[in-house]
């Protein structure tokens, strides 16, 4: 039987401390060390598709603040036949902002869909407890709700 990735690195932890003794030590050097001894082959495309991965996060995480102090994104996505691409907010054409408009509808579409969902206004509360069957209605207080 094949053994996991798991097992695999297990197997250079342990090997490295046989050879190394049992002090403490960090994953890096073990990855070095197994890579020196050719125990481990570092695949390219899977550590570049995950360094790719890491700066979309970054990219989308980066924000500033409009002139009303609202938080926005500096770095917009779209999906194009070359895959999906990024451009910054000021620097963005309008039919790439377009695109990156009907990405985040569908995603948010999706979404909804995915968890089931249906958007409730945050003036409903759940009534009932956990063994009667619960239905969502408008809160006692007075509130804002056009459901009133």
């Amino acid at each position: 039987m094949a053994l996991t990735q798991t097992d695999q690195l297990l197997r250079i932890k342990n090997d490295y401390r046989e050879t190394h003794g049992n002090g403490p030590v960090s994953p890096r050097k073990i990855l070095d060390w197994a890579i020196d001894t050719g125990r481990y082959e570092i695949n390219r495309a899977k550590a570049h598709a995950r360094a790719a991965e890491e700066l979309a996060a970054a990219m989308r995480g980066e924000v500033t603040r409009d002139s009303h102090g609202n938080e926005i994104r500096v770095n917009l996505a779209f999906e194009t036949e070359q895959g999906w691409l990024w451009d910054q907010r000021d620097t963005i054409s309008r039919e790439h902002f377009e695109l990156n408009v009907g990405a985040s509808r569908r995603m948010a579409y999706g979404e909804i869909r995915r968890t089931g969902a249906a958007a409730r206004p945050a003036s409903f509360r759940r009534h009932g407890s956990d063994s009667e069957a619960s239905d969502f209605s408008p809160c006692s207080s007075p509130c804002s709700s056009p459901f009133r």
